[in-house]
């Protein structure tokens, strides 16, 4: 089920007349806190809700037993849905996927008469925590303020979920603590399968943080935006976490050579199969992954700023050969071959019995 936080007749109708009857069904649930397009379509922001929305909001604190701590109706608004969203939360006694999407920029609201409005989720946190330990699948990838996109603040939310099995956190920090990564990467092998984590411009210090801090479930990693990132962090950190899918995006890893005790990775240190990248990296990023098993690689183009010099036909060839006893598909954005090459290179494959051919994507 798709919750949303616009419409507080949609989320009254739901709370009292929906969940009381089906909550128990719900398995599976995502919600879309507030977003920026959500707050500019509020049609009261001058603090005059209309007749059927100040019925509306009365009747969502009748119902939930919310008492108003504000003279303003836009205050009472968002702590109406914050207690809306609790009350259905709490119908959901079957619920073990949970996902929450999260476009906001601040947690106060500044309206044209220079009142401020703060947004609040307590009411939702708090039936979270009831329900905590039933949830099996937790996605915090999209959610940044709802959560709290620092690492510190994600790591204790996860103490809600004990038992959770899958994972998928996004951390976005501008100067993240080294300290607070840790404690997150700390809590991470409590997770019993499978981590998904996102990490976007977070400091060269971080980085060396999560190369020294091993977690046996981190399986899925993306790194985006890290201009400063080198080669030698990135093999540090693929040799110490049992990483299968890498996503690198945005990233500028050029001009460089692979040290002599990376230039052939002994096999089994690197368990990447799934490869994606875009930016710009030189080509002999590639030569980090001849140890690995890869299946699936993927060389994608930025629609805006730099992206990586053409590769030539002889270095994919060789690439593809190279693995082409585990490699199941290769993908590059046509912007890096021409029509001519990509029919030599396929064409050179198929005379040499290797199966796998490059497809080329937008």
């Amino acid at each position: 089920m798709h919750l949303r936080l616009a419409d507080t007749e949609r989320l009254l109708e739901l709370a009292r007349d929906f969940m009381p009857r089906y909550g128990a069904k719900i398995k599976k649930l995502v919600l879309v806190w507030w977003t920026i397009d959500d707050l500019s379509d509020l049609c009261y922001r001058s603090d005059t809700p209309s007749n059927s929305q100040l019925e509306a909001l009365e009747a969502s604190e009748r119902f939930t037993g919310l008492r108003a701590v504000s003279d303003q109706p836009l205050q009472r608004v968002f702590d109406a849905r914050d207690a809306l969203i609790a009350t259905i939360l709490q119908a959901c006694t079957k619920l073990l996927h949970f996902k929450v999407v999260d476009r906001m920029t601040t947690r106060t609201l500044e309206f044209k008469k220079g009142s401020k409005i703060t947004i609040s989720s307590s009411r939702t946190k708090n039936a979270l925590q009831e329900l905590g330990s039933r949830i099996s699948s937790v996605d915090f990838s999209s959610a940044d303020l709802f959560f709290g996109y620092h690492s510190a603040t994600a790591s204790r939310y996860l103490d809600i979920f004990a038992n959770v099995e899958h994972l998928s956190v996004r951390v976005d920090d501008d100067k993240p603590s080294a300290l607070d990564l840790q404690e997150l990467l700390r809590k991470l092998p409590c997770v019993k399968t499978n981590v998904s984590l996102e990490l976007d411009n977070i400091s060269s210090s971080a980085i060396g943080t999560l190369s020294g801090w091993p977690c046996s479930n981190l399986t899925q990693l993306t790194l985006s935006e890290m201009p400063s990132l080198q080669v030698t962090e990135l093999a540090n950190i693929l040799k110490v976490h049992p990483i299968t899918s890498l996503c690198l995006r945005d990233l500028s890893i050029a001009g460089f050579q692979l040290p002599p005790s990376l230039s052939a990775p002994r096999p089994g240190s690197i368990k990447v199969k799934n490869l994606s990248i875009a930016g710009r990296t030189d080509g002999a990023l590639l030569d980090l992954f001849d140890g690995a098993p890869l299946k699936h690689v993927e060389l994608c183009a930025r629609r805006s700023g730099r992206n990586s010099a053409r590769f030539s036909s002889q270095r994919i060839k060789a690439f593809i050969k190279k693995h082409c006893a585990s490699l199941l598909t290769f993908k590059a954005d046509r912007l890096f071959f021409d029509a001519a090459e990509l029919s030599a290179i396929n064409r050179a494959l198929e005379q040499e019995g290797v199966p796998v051919r490059v497809i080329t994507v937008k």
